[in-house]
């Protein structure tokens, strides 16, 4: 090669490398304008192109040979395919203008070498991510083999003469060149990636600054602003360059600034350290905001060099909290007042719980409690006694007039922040007193109002704040008042009922002494004489019987006869008597031994052969043994008396157990009842059959009715006249006496 084909490959060389700096001014554009750009791009590649052919190296009459099979092969690869077909067509144009024997070896050259990049540009696109320099060294190969194979369109002496002159320089540098020129684009084409990459994160960090609800601020090691976020502006009202360069001293509570400052100096030896701490900043509207600032020291990263300062909004979240503690408080007072109403009786305990929880809470100058009395209000108790707000007079309220009778008479809480200028208010005393502020709640009990619970405040204040709380506690006065206006009314009628009962109970005993004087005159004062008429008779009869007649002696028979059954009577009277009157002794009773013991003496020796009697295993009972007993011997007597006339006299005696009492009966073959009057024969002198056919005085089933009653039982009979009876009797398993 002589010097002047060097000279000719330098300047292809420096062209290749304008090649570069055009792709950089091509990615510097990004996507704008694409087509147009690539249009462009294409041109100005054919361009270049078409110079490179401007120097060629003449190997041959008629062929020429520079470097633009690097060039077009590399912008295919890098460009794509617009801009490297617009080229090819341009350098293939000129090609062809140029003439001579290598016009269609020089444009195979131009269309294998755009072919072959772009056939690896899309088939390879990963190539750059793995052995980048190898890749572009075959890649240089490839289409260099080709160029010289397309040198094969050449006659063959003029093809062999060329392939002997190029061969050896296009094999041994053009590819070294491809791979130069390809790292050259590749490096700026990476370099450019990284800044796309830098850029997109940057906006990113930014639109996220920008979007973000918190405020994010650097301050430099003096304690000032050097940066602020968008946000600052919608929290605290300041535009950015507003609060660039201040300090904490301009923008935060006077209370608030040595907690911010001293978070700053405590983070100032700590790199990397982060403080939170909550402070108040004032609004450009005037009002202070609750802040939580979270500070982080990065003054040594060089990419900061200051203080990072997140702070975030908390004036909603510590309105809640005020509202959640408030209401946190109304609920421990209506509880403990809720506590205090049910440990209250008297209507005084009741209205101080309840006025000393609103003093308490709502810390009104004075609490006024009315009733409702028929039409109108009266005050029941107020609060405090002295100090705050003093009524001279506080007349009762007509339901309907002024702010109490309002809601007295509506059932809704009436609420006026300021009584002078409340048409409503028409309670001279009240606005004499200094009152501003007054609400006045209802009590009600259902849809009926009770009364009125009202507080009022020397300044204007908003009671309706707490309408919820005063609502919850009113119901709760409203009950408590209730119960214990209940409570006095129960009191009342107690101790007028006991006095009742002393009065019954002394009417009662003064009729028990009555009845044990009757006793005693009807034991003493009435047996005497039946006792003369009887002996007089039995004298008369006995002595003077042949001065008598037989009708006279039949006379004398019966009266005597009378006489004794009047004894009976009397005497069974004064046993059913005592029986009411004599005191139970309770203990545990065998009651089959009872009815055994009660069997034996009932029943005379001479009619013992003709008795069949069977007693079962009876459950024990809780009672009088003695009254017991006499029950037994009352049931088992009559069973004996109304069996006669049977040749076997059959009684059964059973019992059982119900659930919560034993039952017991006395079952016989008797002549029976008729079943209708089965409620009669428990009561006193009640017989259904005369005295001619059984003997007795009809006191016998009165005395066991009286006996189990006392005892808490219950007493009943079956049968069918001439079919035998049974009587039943019930105790409980542990029942009272009485």
């Amino acid at each position: 090669m002589s010097a002047d084909d060097i000279w000719i490959l330098v300047s292809n060389a420096a062209l290749l490398l304008a090649l570069a700096a055009l792709y950089d001014a091509a990615l510097q554009q990004g996507d704008r304008l694409l087509p147009l750009k690539n249009l462009l791009v294409g041109v100005v590649i054919g361009t270049i192109g078409v110079t490179l052919m401007l120097h060629p190296w003449h190997v041959a009459p008629g062929v020429v040979f520079d470097t633009r099979s690097i060039l077009l092969s590399v912008t295919a690869l890098f460009f794509g395919a617009v801009p490297a077909l617009i080229a090819a067509l341009m350098a293939a144009l000129y090609r062809i203008f140029m003439g001579g024997a290598g016009v269609v070896p020089g444009v195979a050259v131009i269309a294998s070498s755009v072919l072959i990049g772009l056939g690896w540009r899309r088939y390879r696109p990963q190539w750059r991510k793995t052995f980048a320099r190898m890749e572009l060294y075959a890649f240089g190969c490839i289409v260099h083999i080709v160029l010289l194979l397309c040198m094969l369109l050449l006659p063959w002496p003029v093809a062999e003469k060329v392939l002997a002159v190029i061969a050896l320089p296009v094999l041994l540098i053009y590819p070294l060149v491809t791979v130069l020129l390809g790292m050259l684009l590749e490096r700026k084409l990476s370099h450019r990636e990284a800044e796309c990459l830098v850029r997109a994160r940057e906006r990113r960090f930014r639109k996220m600054i920008e979007q973000s609800g918190d405020m994010i601020l650097l301050v430099d090691p003096d304690g000032r602003i050097c940066f602020a976020s968008e946000s600052i502006t919608r929290i605290l009202g300041y535009p950015v360059e507003e609060m660039l360069g201040t300090g904490p001293a301009e923008k935060v509570h006077p209370v608030d600034i040595p907690i911010s400052l001293e978070a700053l100096s405590a983070l100032r030896g700590c790199p990397g350290a982060s403080r939170s701490v909550r402070f108040r900043a004032r609004h450009r509207d005037g009002r202070w905001l609750w802040l939580d600032m979270t500070v982080t020291n990065l003054l040594e990263d060089p990419a900061v060099g200051a203080f990072v300062v997140n702070a975030r909004d908390l004036s909603e979240r510590k309105q809640i909290e005020t509202r959640l503690e408030q209401q946190a408080a109304e609920i421990a007072a209506l509880y403990e007042t809720a506590r205090r109403i049910n440990a209250s009786l008297s209507f005084e305990q009741v209205a101080r719980s309840v006025v000393g929880s609103v003093l308490e809470m709502l810390k009104p100058d004075m609490v006024l409690l009315f009733l409702r009395q028929g039409e109108s209000l009266v005050l029941q108790a107020r609060a405090p006694e002295a100090g705050g707000l003093q009524l001279e007079e506080t007349p009762e309220h007509c339901l309907g007039q002024c702010l109490c009778g309002l809601a007295a008479s509506s059932g809704e809480p009436v609420y006026s922040r300021d009584i002078r200028v409340d048409p409503r208010c028409t309670w001279v005393e009240c606005k004499k007193a200094g009152v501003v502020s007054l609400a006045a709640v209802p009590l009600s009990i259902g849809s009926r109002v009770i009364g009125v619970l009202a507080m009022a405040a020397a300044a204007e204040y908003d009671f309706q704040q707490q309408e919820k709380f005063l609502e919850a506690l009113a119901d709760q006065l409203a009950i408590g008042v209730q119960n214990s206006l209940l409570h006095e009314e129960i009191q009342r009628h107690a101790a007028e009922l006991e006095q009742r009962v002393e009065e019954r109970t002394g009417q009662l005993e003064a009729a028990n002494r009555e009845l044990e004087a009757f006793s005693y005159s009807v034991s003493h004062d009435l047996r005497a004489p039946l006792r003369a008429i009887d002996g007089f008779s039995r004298i008369l009869l006995e002595e003077h019987a042949e001065a008598l007649n037989a009708e006279g002696r039949r006379l004398f028979g019966v009266v005597r006869g009378s006489a004794q059954k009047m004894d009976e009577l009397i005497t069974s009277l004064l046993a059913f008597s005592r029986i009411g009157r004599d005191e139970l002794k309770q203990s545990r009773v065998n009651m089959q031994a009872q009815a055994r013991s009660a069997y034996d003496e009932v029943v005379p020796d001479d009619i013992l052969e003709r008795c069949d009697c069977t007693v079962a295993d009876l459950p024990a009972a809780s009672g009088d043994p003695n009254l017991l007993h006499l029950v037994w011997s009352n049931l088992l007597s009559n069973a004996v008396k109304y069996s006669e006339g049977r040749e076997v006299r059959r009684i059964e005696v059973g019992g059982y157990e119900e659930p919560g009492r034993n039952v017991y009966y006395v079952r016989d073959n008797g002549i029976g009842f008729n079943p209708a009057y089965a409620e009669k024969l428990f009561g006193v002198f009640q017989r259904l059959h005369r005295d001619e056919e059984f003997a007795g005085t009809g006191v016998g089933l009165a005395i066991v009715k009286r006996i189990i009653d006392r005892h808490g039982g219950e007493v009943w009979a079956e049968g069918e006249e001439d079919n035998g009876a049974t009587f039943y009797f019930a105790l409980p398993e542990r029942g009272p006496v009485r």
